[in-house]
Protein backbone atom coordinates (compact mmCIF):
# COMPACT_ATOMS: atom_id res chain seq x y z
CA UNK A 1 0.00 0.00 0.00
CA UNK A 2 1.22 3.49 -0.78
CA UNK A 3 0.13 6.15 1.74
CA UNK A 4 0.89 9.78 0.84
CA UNK A 5 -0.22 12.85 2.74
CA UNK A 6 0.87 16.40 3.40
CA UNK A 7 2.31 16.90 6.87
CA UNK A 8 0.02 19.91 7.37
CA UNK A 9 -3.04 18.65 5.49
CA UNK A 10 -6.17 20.25 6.95
CA UNK A 11 -8.46 17.43 5.77
CA UNK A 12 -6.48 14.38 6.94
CA UNK A 13 -4.55 14.95 10.18
CA UNK A 14 -1.01 13.61 10.44
CA UNK A 15 -1.97 11.05 13.10
CA UNK A 16 -4.56 9.54 10.72
CA UNK A 17 -1.74 8.88 8.25
CA UNK A 18 0.76 7.60 10.80
CA UNK A 19 -1.48 4.66 11.76
CA UNK A 20 -0.15 2.99 8.59
CA UNK A 21 3.51 3.33 9.63
CA UNK A 22 5.18 -0.03 10.12
CA UNK A 23 2.56 -2.10 8.31
CA UNK A 24 3.82 -4.88 6.09
CA UNK A 25 4.15 -3.99 2.38
CA UNK A 26 3.33 -0.34 3.08
CA UNK A 27 5.21 2.78 2.02
CA UNK A 28 4.35 5.91 3.99
CA UNK A 29 5.23 9.38 2.71
CA UNK A 30 4.52 12.60 4.59
CA UNK A 31 5.25 15.62 2.41
CA UNK A 32 7.09 18.20 4.58
CA UNK A 33 5.34 21.58 4.68
CA UNK A 34 2.60 19.89 2.70
CA UNK A 35 -0.95 21.06 2.77
CA UNK A 36 -3.52 19.36 0.58
CA UNK A 37 -1.07 17.08 -1.18
CA UNK A 38 -3.44 15.96 -3.89
CA UNK A 39 -4.19 19.49 -5.10
CA UNK A 40 -0.52 20.44 -5.37
CA UNK A 41 0.85 17.19 -6.80
CA UNK A 42 -2.04 15.54 -8.62
CA UNK A 43 -0.18 14.63 -11.83
CA UNK A 44 2.97 13.50 -10.03
CA UNK A 45 0.96 11.23 -7.75
CA UNK A 46 -1.09 9.85 -10.63
CA UNK A 47 2.12 9.02 -12.53
CA UNK A 48 3.65 7.40 -9.43
CA UNK A 49 0.61 5.23 -8.73
CA UNK A 50 0.27 4.11 -12.34
CA UNK A 51 3.98 3.28 -12.64
CA UNK A 52 3.87 0.73 -9.79
CA UNK A 53 3.54 -2.98 -10.47
CA UNK A 54 0.40 -3.81 -8.58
Amino acid sequence: MLVINGADDVHVPRHDTLVFDGRRDTELRLQPDGEEILDRNRQHLRDRVHSRDL
